[in-house]
């Protein structure tokens, strides 16, 4: 199904200054792995190394946080809004 993704300003240079983008994915880890493969150079500043999602990007369904880790699997709606918060911006510049 489609949802949207919401990038901060601080992601949207790794996504070619997308504000939001369109992804086809049933849950929350999903639509992440799905806005990566659109835009790889997003993969180091939303999941570590061993594939786990960094503790700096708080994900919100419809405005309500995600914990982590089980937020992951949270499945969606069709329609569904993601939107990422950067806890730290200083950590991508």
């Amino acid at each position: 199904m489609t949802v949207t993704v919401e990038l901060p300003l601080v992601l949207r240079r790794f996504a070619q200054q997308a504000r939001e983008v369109t992804v086809e994915a049933e849950d929350v880890d999903g639509a992440l792995r799905a806005l990566v493969q659109r835009h790889p150079s997003l993969q180091p500043h939303l999941f570590l190394a061993d594939g786990r999602r960094r503790q700096i990007v708080q994900v919100f369904v419809h405005g309500e946080p995600l914990p982590l880790p089980e937020g992951a699997v949270r499945p969606l709606h069709p329609g569904a809004r993601l939107q990422l918060v950067s806890t730290f911006a200083a950590s991508w510049a």
